[in-house]
């Protein structure tokens, strides 16, 4: 592990200090998922007016009433990321399509639970309108590459920047998996491991 990557991951231990919402969302990393950063995300759930099932994720604005804007331009079309060889991967060849966003590292364990569910996720429904982009969190492409030498990826996987940041935040824990609409909408956020029947349902309803 390079020294970047370990303070990162050190990051988890100043975050535990955090006072109010941020205790809860430590809570749920600690039972489901790695800590990654001390920056907690913004809820953007919140313009869906869904949260996260209590137990498998984190969102406010629960009871909301939903707000979509249908005509206006997509949000994430102008972001790009770039896979672990730096070819870039622009965000704006999904738009129209569900995406389901997997924020990840090659050290985190419930990770490697989750990577294999969206490989059949996103064969099952990409010929429907679905495509899965899963970004890391990594400080170093190279120990993605040797990840994804033992566990495939069959969806685009790029590495996470801070454009990418500016849109989605910073996660407070990993995986956390977005669910944005074919609008370009985050109608859920997943802030830990989610399992496979509960994001299928949510996409399903989005396709």
């Amino acid at each position: 592990m390079t020294a970047a990557a370990a303070s990162r991951r050190a990051a988890v231990g100043r975050a535990a200090g955090a006072a109010g919402r941020a205790a809860g969302i430590l809570l749920i990393a600690a039972s489901w998922g790695c800590g990654a950063a001390p920056t907690a995300a913004p809820d953007h759930s919140a313009a869906a007016g869904q949260g996260a099932p209590a137990g498998q994720g984190a969102a406010a604005g629960k009871g909301a009433a939903p707000t979509i804007v249908r005509n206006a331009a997509d949000p994430f079309a102008a972001l790009v990321a770039e896979d672990p060889h730096g070819r870039p991967i622009p965000f704006g060849e999904f738009a129209g399509k569900v995406r389901v966003i997997d924020l990840w590292a090659s050290w985190c364990g419930p990770c490697r639970m989750t990577i294999p569910e969206l490989n059949k996720l996103y064969d099952r429904y990409r010929d429907k309108g679905l495509v899965v982009v899963g970004l890391s969190v990594d400080e170093n492409p190279a120990d993605v590459l040797e990840f994804q030498r033992s566990m495939p990826m069959r969806y685009p996987s790029g590495m996470f920047n801070r454009g990418l940041a500016s849109r989605i935040g910073e996660p407070s824990s990993i995986p956390t998996t977005l669910l944005i609409d074919r609008n370009g909408v985050v109608r859920r956020t997943f802030v830990g491991y989610v399992d496979a029947p509960t994001l299928e349902s949510v996409v399903r309803g989005l396709l």
